[in-house]
This record gives C-alpha cells, sequence and structure tokens, in this order.
C-alpha cells in the first residue's frame, strides 16, 4: 500500500505541475516542507564497490549522485570507471519519493530509510553526512 501512495502523490505533483496551477519553485517549497530533512531513501552496502547505473538511468529528477558535485552518476556509467569503496547517494532534497530506483537497482541496495536492515544502519548516517545533514 505504501507504493500505491507515493506513486499517487507523484501523479498528484505532476497533474499539478502540468496544468501550471504551481510553479516549480513551489513545488520545491511543498516537497521541503514535506521531508523536513528527512532522508527518501537510503543507499546500502551492496552499492559499494558496484555502482551499477540501473537507478540512475530510471530517475526521473536526476537525483542520484556519485560525488556532491551533482553528477547525476554519470561519472559511473562512463567505460573504466572504477567502483572499488564507491557508492552513489540520493539527495533528499532533489528526490520526488517516486520509488522508480529501488525495484531498479540489480544488489537490492535501496531502502526507504525505515526500511533498511539493521547490519545497515550506518549507511543511514553516511547518506545523512555526505549531504551536509545530522542524522537523527
Amino acid at each position: 500500500m505504501k507504493e500505491w501512495g507515493a506513486q499517487l502523490l507523484l501523479l498528484w505533483r505532476i497533474y499539478l505541475f502540468s496544468q501550471n496551477n504551481i510553479t516549480r519553485s513551489t513545488l520545491d517549497d511543498i516537497r521541503k516542507k514535506e521531508k523536513k530533512n528527512k532522508m527518501t531513501y537510503i543507499i546500502a552496502e551492496p552499492c559499494v564497490g558496484i555502482c551499477d547505473t540501473a537507478c540512475v538511468e530510471v530517475c526521473p529528477v536526476d537525483c542520484i549522485h556519485f560525488t556532491k558535485d551533482k553528477d547525476v552518476g554519470e561519472e559511473a556509467m562512463v567505460d573504466g570507471f572504477d567502483p572499488e569503496g564507491k557508492q552513489l547517494f540520493i539527495d533528499p532534497e532533489e528526490c520526488i519519493d517516486c520509488g522508480a530506483c529501488e525495484p531498479e537497482c540489480p544488489v537490492e541496495a535501496i531502502f526507504e530509510e525505515s526500511e533498511v536492515p539493521d547490519e545497515w544502519d550506518k549507511y543511514i548516517k553516511m547518506n545523512y553526512e555526505f549531504f551536509g545533514q545530522e542524522a537523527p
């Protein structure tokens, strides 16, 4: 049922945006108020050293990054990229909570924050710190 709720919210936002009833900045303001500095999705240990970009390719808002430079994971898609010790991150300010990335991850490394397995809890803090936020 959670998936339907997120998808309906996304469809509602797309509808409002397409009808020009709100501006992009208004949409961003609404999203920021909803999130209150909460992570949307966390990328955990299975991604480290893999950096498969299937999630990057399906993201409708390009919120999955390899570095803080907002490279949109592009570097990880280049031939000869060495993923050793690296991983991708989802920017909570840009993510629209559509969930498209989660089923596309071939190593099942993407989780809603509340669903991260206990053995990978440290990745919650790592994701917050990557984007300069304090973990709860």
